[in-house]
């Protein structure tokens, strides 16, 4: 089950659970939902590789002030850190804190640079040093630091000897 590149089997059966679709909030009744799979064509890209405008989809939701956090690996050769940095830029939205770099606790407890960090209102856009396509797979440590930052809205750019380690402190 899945690809090559990766065994999807346990992620697959998962996401498939009627009781996880649901607590997902998948209706039953989208049409085309189907089975979830790893990778799918179904998202309108084109057969010349183009990608489906996500513009519009990305407004809908940053004018309900909803968060998004964008992060890719700067190692990505399928989704460009670049490219996913020219998209966030285009959306135009108002700019929080210029690009700078992030810092995270590695499993020693020693700060190190986790990539690159450009906040604006809503949207996070993040890389992360070291990490291909699957980030959290290939840096797990970072990909833990950064998304328990982002679910408890705690800034990561100023972090210091003294500030509370996630790997440490539950």
């Amino acid at each position: 089950m899945g690809y090559p590149c990766v065994n999807s089997t346990a992620t697959i059966v998962y996401l498939n659970d009627p009781a996880v679709r649901e607590a997902l909030h998948i209706p039953r009744d989208l049409p085309d939902t189907g089975e979830w799979r790893l990778c799918s064509y179904r998202p309108n890209y084109q057969k010349d590789g183009a990608h489906a405008e996500m513009t519009d989809y990305f407004l809908r939701v940053l004018v309900k002030n909803k968060r998004i956090l964008m992060y890719y690996g700067e190692a990505d050769i399928i989704c460009n850190y670049l490219g996913g940095r020219w998209f966030v830029q285009s959306l135009n939205q108002p700019v929080v804190k210029e690009h700078t770099t992030w810092r995270y606790f590695d499993k020693h407890a020693e700060i190190q640079v986790g990539g690159g960090v450009e906040e604006y209102r809503n949207l996070l856009y993040v890389s992360v040093k070291g990490a291909g396509h699957f980030v959290p797979k290939q840096t797990a440590d970072k990909a833990f630091f950064l998304f328990r930052q982002f679910i408890t809205n705690t800034d990561f750019t100023n972090l210091r000897p003294d500030s509370p380690n996630p790997f440490t402190s539950y």
